[in-house]
């Protein structure tokens, strides 16, 4: 399995980062309903309130400590009662 990395976050940035659930639900007939959370491991990013728009889930990110990788994950549920947690690595180093 290939693993998803977003471009390189600066600690001093305060960006959304997302992740499109479209494509799956194409393939499963379905319909994203809602987003039940966003998290960060390790700790040390803050994270927003999550927002889902259709099939992206999307949140604002801010901080980070300069030279580790953490990983995004985002968490959905489905009207047909999937839930899918997709996610990805998000380096942060500053520019």
């Amino acid at each position: 399995m290939t693993t998803f990395t977003y471009p390189v976050k600066d600690p001093l940035d305060v960006l959304d980062y997302g992740m499109d659930f479209t494509a799956q639900m194409t393939l499963d007939a379905d319909t994203v309903t809602a987003l039940v959370g966003v998290t960060a491991t390790p700790a040390g990013l803050t994270m927003g309130t999550g927002q889902l728009s259709g099939g992206i889930a999307s949140c604002f990110v801010s901080g980070g400590v300069a030279g580790m990788t953490y990983r995004l994950d985002f968490e959905v549920t489905t009207t047909g009662g999937r839930t899918y947690k997709r996610g990805g690595l998000l380096p942060v180093y500053p520019r």
